[in-house]
């Protein structure tokens, strides 16, 4: 009789098992704007696949690439509300909440990757910073940072080599930092979304564009602009943000994990990204873009016109932009950040 209701017990274990981990499964679906082809969007497969690995599908990852779900402007939003448990977004997007994560687009301050590298290192001060307060003002916790490389002008026909060559022409923005540098040095800003690039150029909406040189690639603008100016002025970061409250119903095993993952791959991304660079220039080279670099005059020009965006940030950002300051200020004393940008313009 007995060994009869275990053999009961044993059954109806095993036909409940399949629903029982079907019922602890966890969901988490991420937003991205970029295509699944950037280097962007393979990352986040990567970190879908190791963390599905290493969880056994107990936490189940769906990537949405090519903005099918939000736009560039509506990621921080939806995630921030519940809309969606996790978003890519590109740091300007987060400029009008917290002023201060506006500091690296600053111009020329944060101007090559050593020092890009160190600032948003996981144990730096400057990192921690803006994690604490990205965390506080949207209730969206930054799980990892993804850099888009240095920040360059498309122009159409002629460089942009000094400000006069932007005076009284449009130009597309990532966001309010970038806009204050155009507006600045006499352009006229755009703020447009990453996808609307391309037509905007094409329609005239546009005459100009500032972004990184592998969005001129992935997002195919070198059909409708053939010069890339290397002003490097600022350093182009993006990250992945998931919504607090999700975040704390994970376990603290599946929280480990993905954290785990997100540091691994941001570090992989880091040692990576000046090739990836150097090779979207060897291939817009191929499509007949030509790039032309700032003399050290030029570069000049552009600090000297763009210099009122620093005093705008520090007044606008508070208390953050003195805390900051301080810890770029630390920063630029250290072995890896005290020798600045390599290159005879600098």
């Amino acid at each position: 009789m007995i060994a009869v209701r275990c053999l009961e017990l044993f059954l109806a274990s095993a036909l409940l098992a399949p629903f029982t981990a079907q019922a602890q499964q966890v969901k988490l679906r991420i937003t991205s704007q970029l295509p699944a082809a950037h280097y962007v969007g393979l990352n986040l497969d990567q970190f879908k696949n190791e963390v599905e690995s290493r969880t056994g599908k107990a936490v189940a990852i769906e990537v949405v690439h090519d903005g099918r779900l939000y736009k560039d402007d509506q990621v921080l939003g939806a995630v921030s509300s519940g809309a969606i448990e996790m978003g890519y977004l590109v740091i300007d997007r987060i400029a009008d909440k917290i002023p201060g994560t506006t500091i690296l687009a600053q111009p020329f301050m944060f101007n090559f990757e050593a020092l890009v590298r160190n600032a948003l290192a996981p144990d730096q001060d400057m990192r921690k910073l803006m994690d604490k307060a990205i965390l506080e003002a949207t209730g969206s916790r930054v799980i990892w940072w993804l850099p888009l490389g240095s920040t360059v002008m498309l122009s159409k026909g002629q460089p942009t080599l000094k400000p006069a060559d932007i005076s009284k022409r449009r130009m597309r923005v990532l966001g309010k930092a970038t806009a204050d540098f155009v507006e600045r040095c006499g352009g006229i800003p755009a703020i447009l979304n990453a996808g609307e690039q391309l037509s905007a150029l094409q329609s005239g909406k546009v005459d100009m564009t500032m972004t990184g040189v592998t969005g001129i690639q992935v997002r195919e603008l070198w059909k409708a602009a053939d010069i890339i100016t290397r002003t490097d002025h600022s350093a182009i970061e993006s990250m992945v943000i998931v919504n607090e409250a999700v975040w704390q119903r994970l376990s603290q095993a599946h929280k480990t994990i993905i954290v785990e993952v997100a540091r691994k791959l941001e570090q992989r991304l880091r040692d990576e990204i000046a090739q990836i660079e150097a090779d979207s220039y060897v291939f817009l080279r191929e499509k007949g873009v030509k790039t032309y670099e700032l003399t050290p005059y030029q570069v000049a020009e552009w600090r000297a016109c763009s210099a009122p965006v620093v005093d705008a940030f520090m007044s606008e950002a508070g208390e953050m932009a003195q805390q900051l300051m301080r810890a770029y200020g630390k920063l630029r004393t250290a072995p890896c950040c005290s020798a600045g940008p390599a290159g005879a313009r600098y």
